[in-house]
């Protein structure tokens, strides 16, 4: 992320169907509220459908009926984009307060009321616990359940499949889990919920969450794309999508986002 710098920008707005819609009355847009000192929301906003484009081209495979589980929302890229294109059930987890209080503002300012958002980590445990974070700036990323860092705050962990298996939320079709390293323990808590999705696209680090990433192929789901999110020499990070009766090959490459 590029340094804070100041920015008058009160909003930041992005078409998100240009290259589909030919009559400019047909285009929809997302509009992202900016903060005054930061610009880390514009850069987040900028490159939101090419930063990971695969995670675009995923989304748009939704149904209309279907159900979309976003755990690592930030403010909402992802989550939003799927609500305003497809008008589907969407579930969108934050448990970083600053990312949280513009996530809320963001739904409310596209009045995509279809986008339900919870201040909720998901993990393999119920637990009063911490989130160390970079900063308390909105639109940062690198936040920590469960450690302390300079800046920390409290937060609440659950397992996904205590909150479906008790029916206090649905069953989703797809879910997204992008959570900063720890994707191993939202897996953890949620093989049964993925083991009835349709597909999941989960951020892992291969060096270190082989044991989720062969879980969830255990269950039913098989890797379909694989897309290396860090170019740097040794990283082992990337963006696997499973989808439920793939029996393609792995489709690999390097992001150029």
């Amino acid at each position: 992320m590029p340094k804070l710098k100041k920015l008058d920008q009160k909003q930041f707005v992005v078409c998100v169907n240009a290259k589909k819609k030919s009559i400019a009355e047909d285009y929809k847009w997302l509009k992202f509220r900016n903060v005054e000192n930061e610009n880390y929301i514009q850069n987040r906003v900028h490159r939101m459908l090419v930063k990971e484009k695969e995670t675009i081209a995923w989304i748009d495979e939704f149904k209309k009926d279907s159900v979309f589980f976003d755990v690592g929302a930030n403010i909402g890229l992802y989550c939003l984009y799927s609500a305003i294109t497809h008008k589907n059930d969407v579930y969108a987890f934050e448990p970083h307060t600053p990312n949280y209080v513009n996530l809320l503002d963001n739904i409310n300012e596209n009045k995509l009321f279809n986008c339900k958002a919870f201040p909720l980590a998901l993990g393999e445990t119920t637990a009063l616990t911490t989130l160390g974070i970079k900063e308390l700036n909105e639109g940062v990323s690198d936040s920590h359940v469960g450690q302390h860092s300079e800046y920390y705050h409290g937060c609440i962990e659950m397992p996904l499949d205590q909150l479906i298996e008790k029916g206090t939320l649905p069953q989703p079709d797809h879910v997204k889990i992008d959570v900063d390293g720890h994707e191993g323990k939202v897996v953890n808590g949620a093989i049964n919920t993925i083991s009835k999705c349709k597909s999941v696209l989960v951020e892992l680090d291969l060096k270190q969450h082989m044991e989720a990433y062969d879980k969830i192929i255990s269950v039913g789901l098989e890797p379909k794309i694989k897309v290396k999110r860090n170019k740097h020499e040794g990283s082992e990070i990337f963006n696997v999508i499973f989808e439920k009766g793939w029996k393609g090959a792995i489709h690999e490459y390097v992001s150029k986002g």
